[in-house]
């Protein structure tokens, strides 16, 4: 495990009650990458469910008269409805996409046109988090102001006193680096809690109760567990996998039928 992980990864993990024991820190490896897998759900469903909110509610909100546009969206609209920055990467998200395309010479069948849905999918989650920024709030451009206008419309489940963008920003950039720890394979487990999950969950209410109640039943409870019994499943299967190889059962770690 050691030469698989590395020794530089593993000694993060290693903590002054382990007593130079290695065992404990692979299990809290073991444990972290349990506990990642375990908020897919619930960070999937914050950056999807954001991302095709903001493009629909935005596209209600800002008519398209007077500009042009490939695909029929606001989000290839000139003049643009984005600050440098987003527009380039709208730019690139396409270049992109057709690149892929041309790949496929060889098989026609696999081409396809964008849509704009495949151009919402392209972006990534910290284009999405941007437009919540201050930029898209500021009296001097007034060109690319969404907001205030859009707080009430598109957070409606909001508290009121929280329904404002410099709130619903900080929130979901919280979600987003969170999403980068996990998806980049980083430690979480000294800064993870069921506070934090119900964070996440309540920001998906904001924008749509059923997914987030649906987070709730299927999987909260296999994050309360993981978070309740920590380390200590992995480390008595790795104790008894030292001790007598090939012989301990991995499966009850995952609360699995066996």
């Amino acid at each position: 495990m050691r030469q698989a992980v590395s020794v530089d990864r593993l000694r993060r993990l290693r903590e002054r009650k382990d007593k130079g024991e290695w065992l404990p820190a692979i299990a809290r490896y073991l444990w972290n990458l349990e506990l990642a897998r375990s908020l897919y759900p619930v960070l999937h469903a914050a950056e999807v469910v954001l991302r095709n909110h903001l493009f629909f509610g935005i596209g209600e909100a800002v008519p398209l008269a007077g500009r042009t546009t490939r695909l029929g969206c606001w989000l290839d609209a000139t003049p643009s409805l984005l600050l440098d920055k987003e527009r380039e990467k709208v730019e690139f998200a396409i270049i992109d996409f057709e690149r892929e395309q041309r790949r496929r010479e060889k098989d026609p069948s696999k081409r396809t046109r964008m849509t704009p849905g495949h151009l919402v999918a392209e972006l990534r989650f910290g284009f999405w988090t941007k437009l919540l920024d201050g930029a898209y709030d500021d009296w001097r451009n007034p060109s690319f102001r969404i907001w205030p206008l859009m707080e009430k419309s598109m957070f409606p489940n909001c508290p009121p006193a929280e329904r404002n963008r410099n709130h619903i920003h900080v929130r979901f950039t919280e979600i987003k680096e969170l999403r980068n720890r996990v998806f980049h394979h980083e430690p979480i487990l000294r800064r993870m809690d069921l506070a934090v999950y119900d964070r996440c969950v309540e920001a998906v209410e904001w924008i749509n109760p059923d997914a987030a109640r649906q987070l709730l039943a299927i999987d909260k409870p296999r994050v309360a567990q993981l978070l309740a019994e920590k380390e200590g499943p992995y480390l008595t299967w790795l104790r008894a996998e030292v001790a007598n190889p090939g012989q301990a059962n991995p499966v009850n770690l995952l609360g699995l039928p066996q």
